[in-house]
């Protein structure tokens, strides 16, 4: 019986230091954020693709792959360092590229038409920009050159649909936002776009250091369908027809001073969301990695840069600050990234995605104000490439927040009065005996 009164109180102490150990650790445990897993700011002269977030540096190259290249160093907007692109050089990653295994992420940069006002083509890929193979799976962000829309595909990598098998249309494991007249009904009241006459009033246009933020935005499919019935794009084509998933893509494009709220991002509507295809669950390219300044030629199973002339041409413009993040971010992280031009990395409680209300597509926006242009700076010289490397980036702590660190003094009580009970009971026995 003396046994038995010793365990209980011992037992009772073991439980309530488990606990108390526990709830201790829930404590300390930060609200996961968006993490910055890929920074390129341009501002080394003598390694321009350095990645300050420690992932994978970028090879300057010329207008052909393992080319000799030289980077045009130039001042972006609010001190920042920017490149010029004139389709000379390209930055490119080795085809194992960070955004390969992610499910959900978000890129944004900031673009600038140069001084003879020019920006379009090719901005990034990390797959061909155009084409229908399963092999160009991937991303892709063009500039219309005809209407200045911002154009950016999807491309899935599933073979087990036919029609994506043989390459003979779009299905629903990957999704371009151009085909047929979908691209002009996204951005329909900025391009003043009439669908019934399917014409375009008023092309954008892009007047020299006036400096614009994309932020896209993707969240890829679980695989599961969110309903039985197909949905169709806004071009209301039977080709485009697909099963909604819970994957959600959103894409904007707005000047740099022109958000000064959430309210003004949303009724600028210069932007767009859309649901995915319910089996659009992977972007993976295994030969092809990142790509800033232009794209991939169709079809080809080695890095071959895409020299077309016409959209798929590689860039002209101005670009800085090109970051990606390991979350799709909500409007009000985009906002702040809008107005203060960071975002808080690590501390900022996400988890939710692009505010999506996971129905059709809106469709376009009205085009900002424009603004006075800065004055223009002349381009330094090149840069030396560096040999791609990847590291791990670090993320931030943050202070305990919600129900565990509110209950953390309780908790930590418990074991104590645990000690207290067997002290307790231990004088107890002494006194019996």
């Amino acid at each position: 019986m003396a046994m038995k009164k010793q365990l209980i109180p011992c037992a009772l102490l073991s439980a309530c230091l488990m606990l108390g150990a526990g709830a201790a650790a829930m404590a300390e445990t930060p609200a996961a954020g968006p993490k910055l897993v890929a920074h390129y700011t341009f501002a080394d002269e003598t390694n321009v693709g350095k990645d300050s977030a420690g992932t994978q540096d970028l090879i300057v190259q010329g207008a052909t792959v393992g080319s000799a290249g030289t980077a045009k160093q130039v001042e972006g907007p609010a001190n920042m360092k920017a490149l010029e692109f004139d389709q000379t050089y390209s930055l490119m990653s080795d085809a194992d590229d960070v955004l390969d295994d992610m499910k959900e992420f978000t890129i944004t940069y900031l673009v600038s038409a140069n001084d003879a006002e020019v920006l379009r083509s090719n901005v990034f890929s990390t797959g061909a920009a155009n084409g229908n193979s399963f092999k160009n799976s991937g991303l892709n962000h063009l500039i219309d050159k005809t209407n200045g829309i911002p154009d950016f595909r999807l491309f899935g990598g599933n073979q087990e649909d036919s029609a994506q098998a043989d390459g003979s249309k779009w299905d629903a494991n990957q999704r371009k936002n151009d085909d047929g007249k979908n691209g002009k009904n996204f951005w329909a009241q900025r391009i003043a776009y009439d669908a019934d006459s399917d014409t375009v009033g008023a092309p954008c246009t892009y007047e020299a250091n006036d400096w614009y933020r994309v932020v896209i935005t993707v969240k890829l499919s679980d695989g599961t369908k969110t309903s039985e019935e197909t949905v169709l794009w806004p071009n209301k084509s039977a080709g485009d027809a697909f099963y909604p998933g819970t994957g959600v893509q959103s894409v904007y494009m707005e000047k740099m001073n022109a958000v000064t709220g959430k309210a003004s991002l949303v009724e600028s509507k210069n932007y767009y969301e859309v649901t995915l295809p319910y089996n659009l669950t992977s972007v993976k390219n295994e030969n092809l990695g990142l790509l800033i300044g232009a794209a991939y030629k169709v079809n080809s199973d080695t890095p071959v840069i895409d020299t077309n002339v016409n959209n798929y041409a590689p860039f002209i413009g101005k670009l800085a600050d090109f970051r990606i993040y390991d979350k799709a971010l909500n409007q009000d992280q985009i906002v702040e990234l809008y107005t203060t031009n960071d975002l808080d990395d690590g501390s900022t409680e996400s988890g939710s995605s692009t505010e999506s209300t996971g129905s059709t597509p809106s469709t376009g926006s009205t085009p900002s104000t424009g603004s006075t242009p800065s004055t223009g700076s002349t381009p330094s010289t090149g840069s030396t490439p560096s040999t791609a490397s990847k590291a791990p980036s670090s993320t931030a702590s943050a202070p305990p927040t919600g129900v565990a660190g509110n209950m953390l003094p309780l908790l930590v009580l418990i074991p104590a009065a645990g000690v207290a009970g067997v002290l307790v009971v231990r004088r107890k026995g002494k006194a019996s005996k």
